[in-house]
């Protein structure tokens, strides 16, 4: 089933066509990458379909419905949640649990300011978030640092909590921004594991990264960008052998199976 769907979109700054009508769609309950040299126009096409900027030509559909123009927290209101490569959506001044907490708060009812209200049904409610927020801390791996600000880890824990906090959004589509740059091999191979397991229990994955043996290893299928367009689509044996995309990396090897 379609989940989403990218008809011809465009988007171009100045005279520069970041991307440029590019179609693709992700199918419910795959890990689709998305990969292509720097500046392919892969982190313009995550903002245009979470509403961080508009296109200038284009549709963007989910479940059949044109999102197309909405805003930022529309988008995320309707279970699309991404990812950035910058900390600075952290709260950087509180814990890591603490992070996780604020933005688990963002799908329940009760919000920020009545869990200050002392009823039994907001204090059941609190400690569903609280408990939730600590499991999801520890299936991540990121139990060991929970009482650390967020402001004193390492780069590539700073980059797990940021996806801590999209999944503590409960999304449909989770989109990756470059999730496991500064992690080290091991901690790569258990992350993509568990993004794995995230597909497995029926979130829907759209992923960028440089990483190709991670690309390669776990993603369904592999849309390729370079320069704005479409160049490739397929499974990443087909990918790994396309000669536009192997064109595109300058002679990277790619097949690292």
């Amino acid at each position: 089933m379609k989940l989403l769907e990218i008809i011809d979109l465009s988007k171009s700054f100045g005279g520069l066509n970041a991307v440029d009508q590019v179609s693709m769609e992700l199918i419910r309950g795959e890990i689709l990458g998305l990969i292509g040299p720097n500046g392919a126009g892969k982190t313009t096409l995550f903002n245009l379909i979470t509403g961080f900027i508009r296109p200038n030509k284009g549709r963007i559909k989910f479940r059949g419905e044109d999102i197309t123009g909405l805003k930022a927290n529309e988008v995320a209101a309707k279970g699309i949640v991404r990812t950035f490569q910058a900390s600075n959506t952290l709260f950087q001044q509180r814990m890591v649990w603490e992070n996780v907490l604020i933005a688990s708060h963002l799908k329940y009812r009760s919000g920020l300011l009545r869990t200050f209200i002392n009823t039994p049904s907001i204090g059941a409610e609190e400690n569903n978030i609280k408990n939730q927020a600590l499991e999801l801390i520890d299936s991540i791996g990121l139990s060991t640092v929970q009482n650390e600000y967020a402001v004193n880890l390492p780069h590539g824990y700073q980059r797990l909590l940021g996806v801590c906090l999209a999944l503590a959004a409960n999304p449909t589509i989770l989109l990756l921004d470059e999730p496991v740059t500064g992690l080290t091999p091991e901690e790569t191979s258990a992350f993509m594991n568990y993004i794995v397991k995230l597909r497995d229990n029926g979130l829907t994955i759209l992923l960028v990264e440089h990483n190709m043996k991670a690309v390669m290893n776990t993603c369904d299928r592999i849309v390729v960008l370079n320069y704005g367009k479409k160049i490739a689509e397929g499974s990443p044996d087909l990918i790994s052998k396309n000669e536009d995309v192997i064109k595109a990396y300058l002679g990277v090897d790619i097949n690292v199976a």
